[in-house]
């Protein structure tokens, strides 16, 4: 089994540098897992380095051929594979995202905004009380299935001591959309969840 996989680990690696790494500069890595159930005794599992600055509009190494590629690199693997008649040892993909200090910039501009934004529409609300709600803004990532980057919206209703509601999660998330779409990050990213824990 080693010295199968080993062939077919390096017929794999060939025609996925020539159809779909090489062309755009993306580092992965190929890893054999020991199948448990299935058909094949093994398959190759993915381990691909995601330039987060080439997927934001706004960065300056922004590509969109690259970014294409990356929100579709499980189908370009696939069809790669089939080439050389390996598709069936495909074992999915795994994602490592780096350069992203761009994107925790911009998510850190709209989480200074949030308690401004908030104290003007509803003064009495307090820093204190703001503070125990827990609002963020959350960069996902997607670790599998497919590179994706989306920006969740966190946080609770802010109460008073008395434990009433000042504002809701609801008119909070609608707060947080605002300043969302007010920021460069919408144009690459998309919202996707409101979590009111």
């Amino acid at each position: 089994m080693k010295k199968d996989s080993e062939e077919k680990g390096k017929m794999a690696v060939k025609i996925l540098d020539a159809l779909v790494f090489d062309k755009l500069s993306i580092d992965y890595e190929v890893r054999t897992e020991v199948s448990r159930y299935g058909t094949k005794p093994f398959y190759f599992t993915f381990v691909v380095d995601v330039d987060v600055d080439k997927m934001y509009m706004e960065s300056l190494k922004y590509d969109s051929t690259y970014s294409s590629v990356m929100y579709d690199l499980e189908n370009h693997i696939e069809r790669a594979l089939r080439y050389v008649n390996l598709q069936d040892y495909f074992g999915g993909v795994f994602y490592y995202y780096f350069n992203d200090s761009l994107l925790e910039s911009e998510v850190n501009k709209m989480e200074d905004k949030l308690f401004p934004t908030i104290k003007q529409k509803y003064p009495e609300v307090t820093k204190e009380e703001f503070k125990q709600s827990e609002i963020y803004f959350y960069p996902y990532k997607s670790e599998s299935d497919y590179a994706s980057i989306r920006i969740d919206f966190v946080g609770l209703d802010i109460r008073d001591e008395n434990d009433d509601v000042l504002v809701d999660c609801d008119t909070i998330f609608d707060i947080m959309y605002e300043i969302f779409l007010a920021s460069p990050l919408s144009n690459s990213f998309e919202y996707e969840n409101a979590i009111c824990l």
